[in-house]
Order: structure tokens, then sequence, then C-alpha cells
């Protein structure tokens, strides 16, 4: 739970949609990741049948508050996406895909934009690593002034998904993930 003044304001989870073919080294590296994050729970959706070798890689896979929703067939991201919603307790939530990786000192400057300022949706920039985090091969960038973020927002998603936190409330008001 994230604290402000010694009482619990909100809850943060986090949500991965894993599916056949993912590369299980990547699977493992970004929960390994995870391990490092104040989370209050993280929710794996597996889209459609998985490789036996994935599906125990997550299974065992150790936090307090994970939650394993598993999805009989194939159905996409925007499905996957929204069982992870529905199946989401905490207030506010993290989106990431099997290879991401979020670092504890960006996730806690999120947690206390997102609350100071009162905000349904959080977004930035990220780099993109192809063979050592340390040396980022391209900067993905989006806009920075509203104007310009809903000029952009009009040919293209201006939001870095890895980048997001969304209050879970929010998502569902506006009809959650299709």
């Amino acid at each position: 739970y994230y604290y402000y003044g010694g009482r619990v304001l909100v809850s943060f989870g986090l949500i991965m949609a894993v599916y056949h073919g993912d590369d299980i080294g990547d699977v493992v590296f970004t929960l390994d990741t995870l391990s490092s994050l104040t989370l209050d729970e993280v929710i794996i959706v597996q889209d459609g049948p998985v490789e036996k070798d994935m599906k125990q890689v997550i299974l065992n896979f150790s936090h307090k508050n994970l939650r394993f929703v598993e999805l009989k067939q194939n159905s996409g991201l925007g499905a996957a996406l929204k069982e992870g919603v529905l199946s989401l307790k905490s207030d506010y939530f993290f989106r990431i895909d099997a290879g991401d990786i979020l670092f504890a000192g960006e996730i806690q400057k999120t947690k206390n934009i997102i609350v100071e300022k009162n905000l349904d949706l959080l977004g930035g920039q990220m780099a993109e690593h192809l063979l050592d985090y340390n040396v980022p091969e391209n900067i993905r960038g989006v806009p920075l002034s509203k104007s310009k973020l809903q000029a952009f927002a009009k040919l293209r998603n201006p939001f870095n998904h890895i980048t997001i936190c969304a209050r879970r409330e929010a998502v569902l008001q506006a009809g959650n993930y299709n």
C-alpha cells in the first residue's frame, strides 16, 4: 500500500499477459525484475494454452499476492487485459509484457505523482534495449503538453504501455479493455 502521513491511501497492482510462443527467458527475466518492486498484487493472465515449461515458470513465481488467470483459448491482448482488470483488487495498476523491465525508482516516482496529482492515467517516455538493458537503443518519446498529446492521440496511442499506471475504476468506467 502507498502510505502518506501514516495512513493508507491507495494500493498498486500489475497485470501481465503471457502467450504461447513468448520467450520463456523473457518471462523469467521480467518476473525476476518484479521481485524488487513494492506491489500489492500481481495478476498474470495466460491468454490461451502455453508451453508446459512456461506455465511452470509462472506457477513457481513467488509473490505473496500473485493471482493467475487462465483463459482456455487465445482471445487477444484486449480480452486478456480486460480479464486482468476484472481480477484486480488494487486501486491502480501497471501493465507489462514479457521482456519488459520495471525499475523500482521509476515505479515509486509514478506512485508519488499519480497519488499527489490524483490522476486516472500516467505514462511517459520509454527506453528500448536490445542486448544490454543498461544501453538504450532507442528512446520512445511521447508528447508532453496537453495540446500536443491530444493532437497525437488522433493518430495513435500516445502512451507507452510499460510506463502506464492507471486507476482501475477509471478504466472500468471507460469500458475496460476491448
